[in-house]
């Protein structure tokens, strides 16, 4: 198969596995709006986000890291064995923050145990995600979307066919869960037949958990409070408001956290393209690929704002048969800030192939502070409105923010690698 071919096919298949991984919430959503009530809308909705947010935990920042480690600083059999303390740590602390939110705010016992199977459908999406890091690393990312593609459809087809069964969301969360577990292993072994991949590595390396999980800190607190920052104004309804305007709110999210996802996969392929180009220190080539992924990101942006300005409301309300015309301009207002959103994931991309990602976790800490006492406060005072008016301000702030970071770390970094070119084995070290 030719490199062009290759490529092509890898888009395509990360491309249609972020599309659906981004439009599951969307589908099950949609099921659920039809056998159950929209109490029951609302907590999935916000207990998907509240599992998504710990899913950053049990990745730990190591997907852009690991699939841009084109040197093999580390082996598979390390970044394993630290992706299974993280899911570890991801299970116990998503698990901790349900039982300690459920004592505080009083959540019945169908909706604490609804939160804590939707944390165990994402701790296997953290775990099957390593497996796809190393097939990305060895230039099979075709391989990993063809395999998440097919997952994701067999476990949605299992909770649709749970639902109608038993029409209870937590059986069919359940029955999905297990049979996405097995699926990860008849897959891990599949690979391994067909392309000899992972390749596990030494032993006896000197590296270790501990040298693995300093170096993607950075990536993981960037990671964990940027999406929390996203996920801000939804515990601030779950704090002050109902479930049922959590679910109004997460039908307005749902083509906000679309565009989110997609553009991940418009980014994915060329992370290991970057990383090669910045590490031979091709920084021109480097900077018009950027470029053109930036100018992709605006006019995606522009398209879907003038989508849902269209064609959004009718939509929503055809999928999820409830009456959403007040709500508009709110949507309109969503999908801005998805845009800024899909921004800072670029430059935060950017910032981790460039190996700058220590600065930024610091920004991070700061804005994470700043953004609970704003999601909060506007919530409190305007309910609903508020917490769409907090969203877009947030992400507003973190665009911008990541922008300056990135272009400023690439001058400083670009320049001194010109006066001093890097070593083959400095090239994946850390700035």
């Amino acid at each position: 198969m030719s490199q062009n071919n290759k490529i092509v096919k890898a888009f395509f298949w990360n491309s249609l596995s972020s599309a659906l991984m981004a439009l599951q919430s969307v589908a099950m959503l949609m099921i659920i709006t039809r056998i159950g009530t929209l109490d029951d809308a609302g907590i999935f909705a916000f207990g998907f986000s509240n599992a998504n947010l710990f899913l950053h935990l049990g990745r730990f920042g190591m997907r852009n890291y690991q699939s841009s480690d084109v040197l093999e600083k580390h082996s598979f059999r390390l970044y394993r064995k630290t992706r299974i303390v993280t899911v570890s740590v991801m299970i116990i602390g998503c698990s901790g923050f349900v039982l300690i939110s459920s004592r505080l705010n009083h959540y019945s016992e169908y909706k604490t145990e609804m939160l804590l199977l939707l944390c165990i459908m994402k701790a296997i999406d953290a775990y099957e995600d390593i497996y796809h890091g190393n097939y990305q690393q060895h230039g099979h990312l075709d391989m990993a979307g063809f395999l998440l593609t097919e997952r994701i459809l067999v476990s949605f087809a299992t909770f649709m066919e749970s639902m109608l069964a038993f029409r209870d969301i937590n059986y069919a969360l359940i029955i999905s869960n297990l049979v996405s577990g097995l699926f990860v292993v008849c897959e891990i072994l599949y690979v391994r037949k067909k392309i000899y991949l992972p390749v596990l590595g030494e032993k006896d390396r000197s590296d270790s958990v501990k040298i693995v999980l300093e170096e993607c800190m950075p990536l993981f607190l960037t990671a964990f409070i940027a999406f929390m920052i996203l996920n801000l104004p939804k515990y601030a309804i779950d704090f002050y408001l109902n479930d049922s305007e959590q679910a109004v709110f997460g039908f307005l999210f749902a083509p906000v956290l679309m565009i989110s996802l997609l553009v991940n996969s418009l980014f994915q392929p060329y992370v290991s393209e970057l990383a090669a180009l910045w590490n031979d220190n091709k920084y021109h080539k480097f900077a018009k690929i950027f470029r053109k992924l930036e100018i992709v990101t605006i006019g995606l942006t522009i398209a879907c704002i003038l989508g849902v300005a269209l064609l959004g409301i009718p939509l929503l309300q055809m999928i999820y048969q409830i009456s959403l015309e007040p709500y508009q301009k709110e949507l309109i207002l969503l999908m801005l800030g998805g845009g800024f959103y899909a921004f800072s994931t670029l430059y935060l991309m950017g910032i981790t192939i460039i190996r700058g990602q220590k600065l930024i976790g610091y920004m991070y800490l700061l804005l994470g502070f700043i953004s609970g006492i704003i999601a909060f406060t506007f919530v409190n005072m305007l309910g609903l409105r508020g917490a769409v008016i907090s969203y877009i301000t947030l992400m507003f702030m973190e665009a911008g923010l990541t922008l300056i970071i990135f272009y400023r770390k690439l001058m400083i970094l670009g320049s001194s690698s010109v006066s001093k070119p890097k070593s083959p084995k400095s090239a994946g070290s850390i700035k």
